[in-house]
């Protein structure tokens, strides 16, 4: 972070305020900077040799201090000592003891014992003394010792490392305490009287045993002398400044100062004032030529304003000619000058934009043109981009819009919006550059032109729905044709595969077959279905498929699909299902739709052999009645979208009309051409529309929309058990009219233990229900039969027995016949080609239902 100071900030105004004062005050402010500089470099100066000599001093009495102490070492040691009488106090160095050869204790003649005192100890001994006076310290120690009790401090060790590194002396000053102290360490060297004692330390001569740290009083640095001596500059400079301003101020600041009065009173328009020059030098010639500059100012100003009369005569005339031309035209005109202000502005503008002359004149340009753009132009940016345009064009007088019409919206004074066309001119004139522009109002051309756009464009939007509409009915209608005599095909395929299942199943659970034989007849009944699920593909493709629809929300339906997909789909194909936590709810045959979803799936995968991306998406659409829709055949209402979308080859605008065709297939030889066909069967018979968009190399997307049904609980699945279900010899009426289908109809029902009754059409059937104890408890009928079709044979049981109960036989069924069988009691239905599993299960499920 920058600290910045209000004077760092200030400095701009102070030296720019500095500027603007008078000579006289600037040579005042320099005299006085120059004092203040010599005053500060005369005391710097001054201070630093006091300081130097006083250092000086303070190092040669710690140095003389220093000698003394190493003199009477010397001495004691070149005696190899000194005897003391031991007293209370003056013991036996112990540190002695241990040098060989060396006598420590003595005692006289007289009795009194003597004790040695090697140099190191005289010296330590002698700096206790010198500690108890204060004034003057030292201390002798080692970094190698004998005793301990000499010991260096860190000064003291910093010093003996330098000083076995070569250095010959170390001070340094203490601040501490209340006087000023140095402290100086010099080195102590073997000699020949060092090596009794410190022979056995392995020290030679010259080697550096030790040292003494010396402490002296530093002295007092005499600043009172450096006052004196700066103040003895101060008081020369003073005068000497002194003599000098006055020589300055008569001889050139007063004559200055007269010639800016008589400037001053030119520039003002008074060229009668006169200078008087008194000298002859550099000043006074000066003023000689400011006198012969005014004299020529005042005849040129004389002639000038004559000038300037005529020429304003002249241009009010032609000013007028202009007005009457400006004042009468249709158009709105504008005038700018050089510095980008109005200076016209005619009563056409005042009656197009609602602004009055005198709220234009004078103004920028800039301002006038943000002041008249539509709220939703007036912008900083665009006012930025408008002045940086204007200013440019000042500067160059060349712009890209010179000459060319160009249109901007604008905003009157009384709110309202138009749009203004102009064209801009430039006028050159004597003076320089003028900038015309004339603006006319086509707010209402703009409002005619757009209004015949938007029928152009709704008239050809309606046209292009009308030919999208009539090419899908076309091809609604075609694919309806097709699908019709598919389902008749399937129909009659249907009654002959009915028949080999159930006689295979009939070989399998009725009799005792060799190994052979039993999965001769396996075979024959998984053809049979295999048979029955391409037939089932074309009665979805042609919608007749008998539906099991139930109340089902689409979010669980297809999170349970799409587990089962991210288990089966290759590894090298990313699958995702976008989750959603909405309402989803269709009335929808769960098995037929996750058909439809599988059949999208696979051609994902095989568009995609060397991997990719699907998704499935779920989304609510609801379409009003304002012609907004996904596209143009899906009705107006609430929808469930589901999206199968993948990232494979796509497919081409060529095949895209005909995907839906049975039979119809890019991936021959594998492909049957049903997969397409049968989710589009199963999506329009559950009401509902499909739409798909593809780019090749791209991928392709499919839009499936289901009705939606208001939020409510979905119906649980169906659940019949994978097993055959067995009678318990309840009578039940078979009526077919085929008679292989009426025969094996029979024998499988009897082999699931049922009484069985059969008729070849209705007559017969009624004729037998006639019979006074028929006990047939569940009627199973075709609805396609000569004579007496199935419809009508359940009215008539309907009329002999509210109660009876019937299963509907059917190769496909239409959508109405659907509904009407439901509400005449139908308690179920078997879709041909049948198998045991589901005649056991449809049986016993319509028995045990109440009616």
């Amino acid at each position: 972070m920058t600290i910045h100071s209000s004077r760092e900030n200030n400095l701009p105004q102070t030296l720019l305020s500095i500027k603007n004062l008078s000579i006289r005050h600037k040579i005042l402010i320099a005299c006085g900077l120059a004092l203040a500089i010599m005053s500060g470099v005369t005391f710097s100066v001054n201070q630093q040799v006091t300081q130097t000599a006083a250092d000086q001093k303070n190092l040669a009495t710690a140095q003389s201090f220093f000698q003394q102490i190493v003199i009477t070492r010397r001495w004691v040691a070149q005696h190899g000592g000194v005897y003391v009488l031991k007293t209370p106090g003056v013991e036996t160095n112990p540190y002695l003891l241990e040098i060989p050869d060396l006598t420590v204790d003595i005692t006289d003649t007289q009795g009194q014992n003597y004790t040695l005192r090697n140099p190191a100890l005289v010296t330590r001994e002698l700096s206790e003394i010198a500690t108890q006076d204060g004034a003057f310290q030292f201390h002798i120690t080692s970094l190698n010792l004998l005793n301990p009790n000499n010991i260096p401090d860190a000064f003291e060790t910093e010093a003996l490392k330098a000083f076995e590194a070569g250095e010959d002396e170390i001070w340094l000053y203490l601040d501490e305490g209340p006087q000023r102290q140095l402290r100086y360490m010099a080195p102590l060297y073997v000699e020949e009287n060092c090596l009794q004692c410190h022979g056995n330390q392995g020290y030679t001569i010259g080697d550096v045993v030790g040292g003494i740290s010396v402490t002296v009083p530093a002295a007092a640095n005499p600043v009172s002398s450096q006052f004196v001596v700066a103040g003895s500059w101060v008081l020369g400079t003073l005068i000497i400044l002194g003599i000098l301003y006055w020589a300055l101020n008569v001889t050139v600041i007063k004559p200055i100062e007269h010639l800016r009065t008589a400037a001053g009173a030119i520039a003002d328009g008074n060229y009668e004032y006169k200078i008087t020059v008194t000298a002859h030098d550099e000043v006074g010639v000066l003023g000689q030529t400011y006198e012969r500059m005014r004299l020529q100012v005042k005849d040129y100003t004389h002639s000038l304003e004559t000038m300037v009369y005529q020429r304003t005569a002249d241009l009010s005339r032609s000013e007028e000619k202009y007005r009457s031309l400006v004042e009468q035209s249709g158009e709105a005109i504008v005038m700018m000058n050089d510095q980008g202000l109005v200076v016209e502005w005619n009563d056409r503008a005042v009656q197009i934009f609602g602004l009055s002359r005198e709220t234009i004149l004078d103004q920028p340009l800039t301002e006038m043109i943000f002041q008249l753009m539509s709220d939703d132009q007036r912008t900083p940016s665009i006012q930025q981009q408008i002045g940086n345009q204007l200013s440019e064009y000042l500067t160059t007088h060349q712009a890209p819009w010179l000459g060319k019409r160009f249109e901007f919206a604008v905003k009157r004074s009384d709110g309202t919006n138009s749009i203004v066309q102009m064209v801009v001119f430039p006028i050159k004139t004597q003076g320089g550059y003028l900038t015309g522009g004339i603006l006319r109002d086509i707010t209402e051309q703009k409002e005619s032109d757009a209004a015949l756009r938007e029928s152009n464009e709704r008239l050809k939007k309606a046209l292009t729905e009308l030919k999208e509409t009539q090419a899908q009915m076309v091809q609604q209608e075609r694919l309806a044709a097709v699908g019709q005599l598919a389902a008749g095909v399937a129909h009659d395929f249907n009654n002959l595969m009915a028949t080999v299942m159930l006689h295979a199943e009939l070989m399998i659970y009725g009799s005792e077959l060799t190994p052979t034989d039993q999965e001769r007849a396996e075979t024959i009944r998984q053809q049979g279905q295999r048979s029955a699920n391409l037939t089932q593909q074309i009665l979805d493709f042609s919608r007749k498929s008998i539906m099991q629809q139930q109340v089902l929300d689409i979010h669980p339906f297809l999170q349970e699909v799409a587990k089962m997909l991210s288990r089966t789909l290759p590894e090298n194909i990313l699958f995702k299902y976008d989750d959603q936590t909405d309402d989803f709810v269709v009335h929808a045959d769960p098995t037929r739709l996750q058909q439809a979803i599988l059949n999208l799936v696979i051609n994902a995968r095989d568009a995609m052999p060397n991997g990719g991306r699907l998704d499935i998406e779920l989304a609510r659409v609801q379409v009003g009645d304002d012609g907004k829709r996904p596209f143009s055949t899906l009705e107006p209402g609430n929808w469930v979208q589901i999206t199968v979308s993948d990232t494979g080859t796509g497919i081409s605008a060529d095949n895209l009309p005909h995907i839906f065709e049975p039979f119809f297939t890019t991936k021959t030889p594998q492909g049957s051409g049903l997969g397409l066909s049968q989710v589009y069967g199963i999506i329009k018979q559950h009401g509902g529309e499909i739409n798909v968009t593809s780019s090749i190399e791209q991928g392709t997307t499919f839009n499936l929309f289901l009705p939606a049904l208001a939020v409510s609980q979905p119906e649980p699945a169906d659940s019949l058990a994978s097993q055959l279900a067995e009678g318990h010899g309840e009578t039940i009426l078979v009526v077919e009219d085929d008679d292989t289908l009426r025969k094996v109809l029979v024998d499988s029902l009897q082999i699931l233990g049922y009484h069985i009754l059969s008729a070849q059409n209705g007559q017969e059937a009624l004729a037998i229900f006639g019979q006074a104890d028929h006990g047939i408890m569940l009627v199973i009928t075709d609805l396609i039969m000569p004579h007496m079709g199935g419809v009508t044979l359940l009215d008539s049981l309907r009329q002999l027995d509210l109660t009876i109960k019937v299963v509907v036989i059917t190769g496909y069924m239409e959508k109405e016949l659907e509904t009407d069988l439901q509400t005449a009691g139908v308690v179920g239905w078997l879709q041909k080609p049948l198998n045991m599993e589901k005649l056991s299960q449809v049986v016993a499920q319509g028995l045990s239902t109440d009616q």
